[in-house]
């Protein structure tokens, strides 16, 4: 494919594909709810940083980061089997299968959160976790999160079941981080209060459970009146079967996401954790469209391959990684030549030792974008055991990797690990699609052809 044709190839592909029916609209919504939550999740980092002195900072993030790993099995994997049961039920008006469905996921993350939060209590308590004393009392109050998160997520993904996109993913993914923000900014320059880690993991309940109402006003006022007066049906045998490779592959992809930032909390110290945290959040950037390109594309990787158009498959595969590609490569030189100026313009002039783990994880970022949305097109053409079995190694070696590294190299052994799984795993997933779709998702398939 000729580079200067991909403009007009994309152009061609929306009109063909998406003009003109629903799909655009939720395409849009989706792309507009994930541009503005990494935007509000970014900004809150910022104030944070700003705001908190980098070990109170350090010490929200190892928090926040053991919230959201102890939250995989909150959730059971659950959100996705409202998102894929709810049309199949609603299409067979089995109406009191989903009202089961509903009260099974809600009930569970419930009593789930619950046991949860009790035993981590003790634990932490007991000082068995080894936490200083602001570090445990920022995780008691930050366990409360559990069911905030869990309940939100269920609560959209039933929405989204619905087909209620926009009602389904704004609350927990815009809502929530925006009042977040105003809150750090209001509490910070207006309340005569210390605002440290435990204020703010504070806020960030507040701002959950607040957008948590909002979602809970909207399910209330679009659950079909049928399901209402339904008496629950339960599938739970089924329901579960179903979503444990869905709760894997989500707490695996969180694991690789968070596991340094808590080895780190537990090895190191929070000051460590913090310019971390700010390197990890910097590098990030250039994987930022990634995500959104993902949701438009990951129905017409299901379609196409299901419909056996390998060429099409290819030909949205090489727009979209040319497109990300090319935009990570521009931020990526950017970052490399004034990344420490952004850092000390941005977070402050303490983070400034983030700027070299900061590079490392720039490349870990980048070349994911390179070899293309590879994880996306396992999961949604029926390869998604391919996908879990992969992940489940790089999860593993990461721990591994993290743990020998971390104690002898500091941030340095954090950020090369991230860098050595994201290749291996990437490369792994590259290599199976080639074989199985008999197509080349990279950026080097194109200069293959180029150089021809």
């Amino acid at each position: 494919m000729d580079i200067k044709k991909i403009p007009i190839v994309f152009k061609d592909f929306i009109k063909e594909h998406l003009s003109g029916n629903k799909f655009l609209r939720s395409s849009v919504v989706s792309v507009f709810i994930k541009v503005g939550n990494n935007l509000f999740q970014f900004l809150a980092g910022i104030l944070l940083a700003r705001t908190l002195s980098v070990e109170a900072f350090g010490v929200y993030s190892f928090v926040y980061a053991m919230v959201k790993m102890l939250a995989i099995p909150t959730e059971l994997g659950l959100p996705t089997l409202l998102v894929r049961y709810i049309p199949n039920y609603e299409a067979s008006e089995s109406w009191a299968k989903i009202k089961g469905l509903i009260k099974f996921t809600n009930t569970s993350a419930i009593v789930i959160a619950s046991i949860l939060i009790l035993a981590t209590y003790f634990f932490a308590k007991k000082e068995l976790l080894n936490l200083n004393s602001l570090e445990t009392e920022t995780l008691v109050i930050g366990l409360f999160l559990l069911p905030v998160l869990a309940l939100g997520n269920i609560r959209g993904a039933t929405l989204r079941g619905f087909r209620r996109i926009f009602h389904g993913l704004f609350p927990e993914s815009i809502l929530r981080h925006a009042l977040f923000v105003v809150g750090i900014l209001l509490i910070s320059n207006f309340a005569n209060v210390q605002f440290d880690s435990r204020s703010a993991i504070g806020l960030n309940i507040i701002a959950g459970i607040l957008s948590y109402l909002l979602g809970a006003y909207w399910l209330i006022l679009y659950l079909p009146k049928r399901v209402k007066e339904s008496k629950e049906v339960y599938e739970i045998t089924v329901w579960l079967r179903t979503s444990l490779p869905f709760l894997l592959i989500g707490g695996i992809q969180i694991i690789l996401a968070k596991i340094d930032t808590v080895f780190i909390g537990f090895m190191l110290d929070s000051q460590s954790v913090g310019i971390y945290e700010i390197a990890f959040r910097t590098a990030s950037l250039t994987a930022f469209t990634l995500g959104a390109f993902n949701f438009v594309l990951a129905p017409y990787y299901s379609k196409y391959y299901n419909e056996g158009d390998h060429k099409n498959l290819q030909k949205i595969s090489r727009i979209a990684v040319i497109i990300n590609g090319g935009i990570s490569i521009l931020i990526l030189i950017f970052l490399i030549v004034f990344g420490e100026e952004v850092i000390s313009f941005l977070f402050g002039e303490e983070y400034t030792a983030s700027y070299q783990p900061m590079i490392i994880l720039i490349f870990s970022q980048v070349i994911g974008v390179l070899f293309g949305s590879v994880s996306i097109l396992l999961s949604m053409t029926g390869y998604e055991r391919t996908a879990l079995k992969i992940f489940g190694y790089a999860a593993l070696m990461n721990i591994i990797l993290n743990y020998i590294f971390i104690p002898k190299y500091g941030l340095f052994g954090a950020a090369y690990t991230s860098l050595t799984c994201s290749f291996l795993w990437k490369v792994w997933m590259y290599y199976k699609c080639k074989v199985i779709f008999k197509i080349d998702t990279s950026i080097f398939g194109l200069i293959k052809r180029k150089s021809k």
